[in-house]
Formats: C-alpha cells, sequence, structure tokens
C-alpha cells in the first residue's frame, strides 16, 4: 500500500521473506529530496493498515520535532565514523 502524506511517501507492503513467511516492509520517503526517513521490516501479527496508520504517527511526530531527529542522525553516523 502506498500513501502519499503531508510531503512523504509512505509504503508497507507484505510479502513473504526468503524463509517463507510473511514479513512487514516499511519505507518512508520526504518526497522533496528523496530522504529515507524509515526504512525497515516486521514479522508482527498487525495489518497493513495499522503500519500505514504507525508511520502517519512517526512522520507528524517528525514535523513538531525535527530538530530531535537530527541530533539523533548525527550521533548515529558518529558510530561509523572512521577518525
Amino acid at each position: 500500500m502506498i500513501v502519499n502524506y503531508k510531503g512523504f511517501e509512505i509504503n508497507v507492503t507484505r510479502e513473504k521473506c526468503m524463509a517463507g513467511y510473511d514479513m512487514i516492509y516499511r519505507n518512508v520517503l520526504r518526497l522533496s529530496d528523496l530522504w529515507l526517513f524509515w526504512g525497515d521490516y516486521s514479522d508482527d501479527g498487525d495489518s497493513v493498515r495499522e503500519h500505514v496508520k504507525s508511520m502517519k504517527q512517526q512522520i507528524d511526530h517528525y514535523l513538531s520535532n525535527p530538530e530531535q531527529y537530527e541530533i539523533e542522525q548525527e550521533e548515529y553516523y558518529k558510530m561509523f565514523s572512521i577518525d
């Protein structure tokens, strides 16, 4: 299911993984610059619609607190930097 929401494209699908069972795959792109805001997978029992709703909540949280995500992203990249 692909949904456009507040300048983001939410893509949530249920597909079989290589082990043969169903997985939920979630990707959220900011359309202005194709920044990957969210990308993960889940094997829980929630529906695709429930995951779309969850991603909308994450987008709303980001839009109300973008500085929180930028700080977290900077800290994340520091873990992989080689000095």
